[in-house]
């Protein structure tokens, strides 16, 4: 929804991009079927009108794939998730806080926080990346002979959809008077881990939680909001911030246009992220200054054959229509499996045609960025 309202503000603008439309598709790929979200990018940038750019998709397990093919085709890429890899791609860019620098976040609040041991209960394995400035921050043992932290993970759901039972946990956990606790865990868990925790007495008002999702201002935290116990939490976005109240209320409006409601809730980081990839886009090709048509492109190197009519009757005012699309998949090389080959042209032994926009876009892209 942040994606399609994106485009929509964009085009409704008369100071960016004022003689384009930019057109939007949006893809959904299941998680973690990177065969089939390989070929659907491959068919996206094989239509008649082809792609200009693509944002997302919103998770690390999905993006690899979009990335690759990107990468090979020169299609400007913004990403809009957490990214642990050190793969280098001249053709993306991520909007999403880099793992260091959030890191460096969690670190500095801890000490501004004055704390000089705490627990750290994680959900994920992956939490430890996140959280490892943390782990590096104190060594050795307080001046009370204590390990300043401990480590702890939450048990996984012995059958699947079941809630995992957390108490045994916390009650280990109160009988090392710790009042200090980092939680690192998916938001829509966090109030059933708050309120396990709550049963063995560990939600005193001589405790204090750091939760580290960025998007734990969107859970409905009920009577914790009114308890006694400290709860800290970082967030991307301002929701007091005149322009993002002002984007809410155009979102509003134009649902309404539409003939919906909507119900305004707390926006989620990849929301968020996902609007400010399409304005930083539609800028950075404002900034380009020259009429930009996206190419039919193929993963494969096959040449296409022109389409019968430019565009098919798209009415892109004086520039071409730029498109962009949200997929998933998790597939690391996007060119035809080995097997597909035999007997003819491997990729290696036909160029592959790329979109000669895309890489001074990029380099816009990123300086604005």
């Amino acid at each position: 929804m942040a994606f399609r309202f994106a485009v929509k503000r964009i085009n409704k603008d008369q100071q960016i991009l004022p003689n384009v439309d930019l057109i939007e598709t949006v893809e959904i790929v299941p998680q973690y079927d990177s065969f089939n979200t390989s070929k659907s990018v491959c068919n996206l940038t094989s239509w008649d009108q082809g792609i200009g750019g693509v944002v997302g998709p919103p998770s690390a397990e999905t993006a690899s794939v979009v990335q690759s093919i990107c990468n090979i085709l020169e299609i400007p890429h913004i990403k809009i998730h957490t990214d642990t890899s050190v793969q280098p791609s001249n053709f993306s860019v991520n909007l999403y806080p880099p793992p260091d620098v959030l890191a460096r976040a969690l670190k500095e609040v801890v000490q501004d926080m004055d704390w000089m041991s705490y627990v750290i209960v994680y959900e994920e394995d992956e939490a430890l990346v996140r959280l490892g400035d943390l782990l590096k921050v104190s060594r050795g043992v307080t001046t009370e002979g204590r390990t300043p932290f401990t480590v702890w993970q939450l048990p996984k759901p012995e059958v699947e959809g079941q809630t995992p039972d957390y108490r045994p946990l916390f009650k280990e956990i109160s009988g090392t008077t710790e009042t200090h606790i980092i939680l690192d865990c998916k938001p829509e868990n966090t109030v059933n881990i708050l309120e396990q925790a709550k049963e063995v007495n560990m939600m005193g008002d001589y405790h204090t939680y750091f939760l580290t999702s960025l998007d734990s201002h969107t859970v409905e935290f009920g009577d914790f909001k009114f308890g006694p116990t400290n709860i800290t939490m970082l967030r991307l976005t301002d929701p007091t911030r005149h322009m993002l109240q002002a984007i809410v209320q155009d979102w509003i409006y134009l649902e309404w246009q539409n003939g919906r409601k909507l119900r305004i809730t707390p926006e989620t980081t990849s929301s968020a992220l996902m609007y400010d990839s399409v304005m930083l886009y539609a800028n950075a090709l404002h900034k380009l200054n020259q009429d930009v048509s996206p190419t039919r492109l193929t993963c494969h190197g096959e040449e296409l054959p022109e389409p019968s009519e430019a565009a098919e009757g798209e009415e892109a005012g004086e520039g071409a229509p730029q498109e962009q699309r949200l997929a998933d998949g998790d597939e690391q090389n996007p060119e035809a499996p080995e097997g597909e080959g035999e007997g003819g042209e491997t990729p290696e032994e036909k160029p592959i045609p790329t979109w000669p926009v895309g890489l001074p876009l990029i380099e816009i892209i990123k300086k604005v960025s």
